[in-house]
C-alpha cells in the first residue's frame, strides 16, 4: 500500500509540473510577438497604405459619377405639389360660386415623366467618358497596391539591413575589445609599444562610436515600418534570412525585349493616358453638341384637390345644374414635346469648345510623354537589376577575401610580422565588406521588386 500511495504521489507530481510547464510555454508563446516576414510586409502594405486607401476613395468617388452620367440617360420622373390661396381683397369675385374660375383656394399635385431626345447623344458621350474616368481609376487603385507592395518592401528590407549593420557593429566592437585586451598583454610582456596601444583604444572608440548610429538608424528604420504598414508592432521580430531573396530563389532577370513587352501591355499609367485622350475626344464632341437645339418628349399627370362640381347659372337651366362633376374634371394628363435652343450666350459655348481642345492636345502630350518615360525607367530598372545582381557576386567574394586577409594579419601579428595598424585596418576592411554585402543583397532584392512594378506585375519574392 505504501509503495502504491508513493507512485501515486509521483504521477500526481509529474501531471502538476507538466501541466505548470505546459502553462509555461502557453503563456511564452503567447507573449512572443509573430515573426514578421517579407510577404507579410507587403501583403499589409497593400491594406493599409495610405496610397491605397486614397486611391480606393478616388475610385469610388470616379463610379459614383459614372453612375450619375449613366442615369441621365434614362427618362426623369419628377413629382410637385403645391397649394395656392388668392386674395379676395384683390379679385373680389374670389371665392364668389358665381365665379368658378377663381376659387379660394388650388391644391394641386402632378407627376410628370420626361426624356432627352437630341440631347441624348451628348449625354451618352459624357456617359462613356465618366465610365472612362472611372476605369483609370480603377487602374489607379491597382498600380496603388503595386507601389504600396513595394513600398513595404523597401521599409522591411532596410529594417532588416539596419538590424544585420547593427549586429556587424556589435560583433566588430566586440573584436577590437579583445584586440585591445591582447595588445595589453602584449604591452606589458614588453613585445608592444604604448602608441601600438593607443591605436587599439583608438579603434575600440570609433566601433563604439559605429555602433551608436547603427542603434540610431535601425530605430528610424523600425519606425518607418511601423509608419509604412500602420501597425505599432511591426518592428518587434523581423525573419532575417542568411541570404537574398534573388539567392534563395535562383532568379534570373528576363530578356529586355520581354520587359518592355510586358510594360508597354501592362503598365496602367500607359491605359490610363490613352483611356485620358479618349475622355478628351469625347468631351470635344459634347461641346460641339451644345450648338445643337434641346428637344425633350414629356407626360404629365396632374391632379386638383380642391375643385369642386362645376354647375350652370344660366336663367334658362334649372338652379344648380351640374354641368361636369367633380371625378370627370379634378385630373388632367398631357403630353407633348419642349423644344429649347439657346441663340446667343455670349461666347460661352466657343470658349468651352476652346478649353476642351486645348484639354485634348494636352491628353495627346501627357500620351506620348508616358510612353517615353515608361521606357526610360523600365530599362533604368532592368540596368539597375543586372548591376545589383553583380554587386552581390562581388560583394560575395569581397567578403571571402576580407576574411581570409584578416585570418592571414592576424597570424602574422601574433608571430610578430605585422604591425597593429595592418591588423586594425584588415578587422575594418572585414567590417566594410560584411556591410557592403548586407546592402548588396538588400538592393538585389529591392531592384527586383522595382522591375516587377515597372513591368506591370506584382512585386512578390
Amino acid at each position: 500500500m505504501g509503495f502504491l500511495r508513493k507512485n501515486a504521489t509521483q504521477r500526481l507530481a509529474l501531471f502538476l509540473m507538466s501541466v505548470c510547464c505546459g502553462s509555461a510555454a502557453t503563456a511564452q508563446q503567447k507573449t512572443e510577438p509573430p515573426t514578421l516576414t517579407l510577404q507579410k510586409a507587403m501583403r499589409q502594405a497593400q491594406e493599409r497604405a495610405f496610397v491605397v486607401q486614397m486611391a480606393q476613395a478616388q475610385l469610388d468617388e470616379a463610379q459614383a459619377r459614372a453612375a450619375q452620367a449613366l442615369g441621365a440617360l434614362f427618362p426623369r420622373i419628377d413629382a410637385d405639389a403645391q397649394q395656392l390661396i388668392w386674395d379676395s381683397k384683390v379679385n373680389k369675385a374670389t371665392g364668389q360660386s358665381w365665379a368658378p374660375q377663381f376659387p379660394k383656394r388650388v391644391t394641386t399635385a402632378a407627376l410628370q415623366v420626361s426624356q432627352p431626345i437630341v440631347g441624348f447623344f451628348p449625354l451618352s458621350l459624357m456617359a462613356r467618358a465618366s465610365s472612362m474616368m472611372a476605369d483609370v481609376a480603377a487602374l489607379n487603385s491597382e498600380q496603388a497596391k503595386r507601389d504600396a507592395a513595394l513600398l513595404g518592401a523597401q521599409a522591411f528590407l532596410t529594417a532588416v539591413r539596419t538590424q544585420q549593420f547593427l549586429k556587424i557593429a556589435e560583433s566588430s566592437l566586440a573584436l577590437v575589445e579583445k584586440q585591445k585586451n591582447d595588445s595589453e598583454a602584449l604591452y606589458r610582456a614588453g613585445k608592444l609599444s604604448q602608441a601600438d596601444v593607443m591605436r587599439f583604444e583608438l579603434s575600440v572608440a570609433d566601433s563604439r562610436a559605429q555602433l551608436t548610429q547603427a542603434g540610431v538608424a535601425n530605430e528610424l528604420a523600425l519606425l518607418s515600418l511601423s509608419e509604412t504598414l500602420q501597425d505599432s508592432n511591426a518592428g518587434q521580430q523581423l525573419e532575417s534570412p542568411g541570404e537574398s531573396f534573388f539567392e534563395i530563389r535562383k532568379l534570373t532577370p528576363p530578356p529586355l525585349a520581354e520587359v518592355l513587352k510586358s510594360a508597354f501591355a501592362k503598365r496602367p499609367e500607359l491605359k490610363a493616358a490613352q483611356n485620358q485622350l479618349s475622355i478628351a475626344n469625347l468631351t470635344t464632341w459634347a461641346a460641339r453638341l451644345d450648338y445643337a437645339p434641346s428637344l425633350n418628349g414629356f407626360a404629365r399627370y396632374e391632379r386638383d384637390f380642391e375643385i369642386a362640381d362645376l354647375k350652370s347659372r344660366a336663367t334658362d337651366t334649372p338652379a344648380n345644374f351640374v354641368l361636369a362633376k367633380k371625378n370627370d374634371v379634378q385630373n388632367k394628363f398631357s403630353f407633348g414635346l419642349q423644344l429649347k435652343w439657346n441663340i446667343w450666350d455670349w461666347g460661352t459655348r466657343w470658349n468651352k469648345i476652346s478649353e476642351v481642345v486645348a484639354q485634348r492636345t494636352k491628353a495627346e502630350i501627357n500620351a506620348q510623354q508616358a510612353e517615353s518615360l515608361l521606357k526610360t525607367e523600365v530599362i533604368k530598372s532592368y540596368l539597375d537589376l543586372r548591376s545589383t545582381a553583380d554587386l552581390l557576386q562581388s560583394s560575395i567574394s569581397s567578403v571571402r577575401l576580407a576574411e581570409e586577409v584578416y585570418r592571414l594579419t592576424q597570424a602574422r601579428f601574433t608571430n610578430a610580422q605585422a604591425s597593429p595598424t595592418d591588423l586594425i585596418s584588415a578587422e575594418r576592411d572585414q567590417a566594410r565588406a560584411r556591410g557592403g554585402l548586407v546592402n548588396a543583397r538588400a538592393e538585389v532584392d529591392l531592384a527586383w521588386f522595382r522591375l516587377q512594378r515597372n513591368m506591370g506585375l506584382e512585386p512578390t519574392p
